[in-house]
């Protein structure tokens, strides 16, 4: 697609000057039976200035295309079918974003919650914002005008933020929460054999508040 954009910008920049250009050559090839005045120079000049600046914006467009294009690589910006992200391309951008220990289960259709739930792990705080906020990029570049965008849940925390895409229920997690929690047992054996999930602290109290039933649960293949 930037591909796309850089070719058809490329084409409107050479059509944009190749008639002023040849204008300001004619101005100035020196043809003493074709004289010009002082002022017909100074417009010609004038010209000159202009279209060198605008040729100059359209560079600057032109890598900041460049840029963008580098910066979501050769991932999918196109809208999911089942919705903004198909669970493919998520973790297609977590693993984008080096996210760490990507673990997806699909819901069962009869809970009416997600069709897929995703956790990962963060290497640091700050890995774990520029995930959730790169996320958000791609997600917008992927939305359309009538899709709402996610909201991000756990702003404050150091261990856990979550974001609801409607079919995708998102969850990353510190590595020591992930331990801690070991949230990859709980989908295998059930909430009821886990020692920690009776436990009441601000993390597991933020987990209610996306309060849903494990049972059922399968790993997704």
């Amino acid at each position: 697609m930037f591909s796309c954009n850089l070719s058809r910008t490329w084409t409107q920049l050479v059509r944009s000057i190749i008639k002023p250009t040849a204008v300001a050559c004619r101005y100035s090839t020196g043809i003493k039976d074709d004289p010009i005045s002082g002022q017909e120079e100074q417009e010609t000049e004038i010209i000159i200035d202009v279209y060198k600046e605008r040729l100059k914006k359209y560079a600057q467009l032109l890598e900041e295309q460049e840029e963008e294009s580098n910066k979501f690589g050769d991932l999918n910006l196109s809208r999911g079918v089942d919705g903004v992200f198909d669970i493919e391309d998520l973790v297609e951008t977590l693993k984008h974003q080096q996210a760490e220990d990507i673990f997806v289960a699909s819901v069962p259709k009869e809970i009416g919650y997600v069709d897929y739930i995703v956790v990962a792990s963060s290497k640091s705080q700050r890995h774990m914002n520029a995930l959730t906020q790169f996320v958000k990029q791609i997600y917008k570049q992927k939305k359309l005008q009538t899709d709402i965008m996610p909201t991000l849940e756990g702003k404050n925390s150091s261990d856990w933020m979550a974001m609801d895409m409607d079919n995708i229920a998102l969850h990353i997690f510190s590595k020591s929460a992930r331990a801690q929690y070991d949230l990859d047992t709980l989908w295998a054996v059930g909430s009821k054999y886990d020692d920690q999930s009776h436990k009441k602290d601000l993390l597991s109290s933020m987990l209610e508040s996306h309060a849903f039933s494990l049972k059922g649960f399968v790993p997704a293949k």
